[in-house]
């Protein structure tokens, strides 16, 4: 596992992408208290108009709030617009 890890560093070292691409994990980026932008996900498993849930690789990308709404969503990118009142990962019990 560590070797793998190492190719990796060694990959996004050599094409100066940020290694979270390299492994495939998601990303989350905030805008304000309004927007939430969330790569490299695996699919919406809830949504409401208080919390969006997405599935990542490694851990579920939970987007609570108020008056939450899907501006977008592909298999790229999730776009979740509203009041973002908390963002966070959810890992599973054993670690994963």
């Amino acid at each position: 596992m560590k070797k793998r890890y190492k190719l990796m560093g060694s990959l996004t070292h050599l094409t100066g992408l940020p290694i979270e691409y390299a492994a495939g994990l998601p990303k989350v980026e905030l805008e304000g208290f309004t927007t939430a932008k969330v790569e490299s996900h695996r699919g919406l498993l809830q949504y409401s108009d208080s919390l969006v849930e997405l599935d990542g690789k490694g851990a579920r990308i939970r987007i609570s709030g108020s008056d939450l709404g899907l501006r977008t969503l592909s298999p790229a990118l999730a776009v979740i617009t509203g009041r973002i009142i908390r963002a966070e990962y959810v890992f599973a019990e054993d670690g994963t």
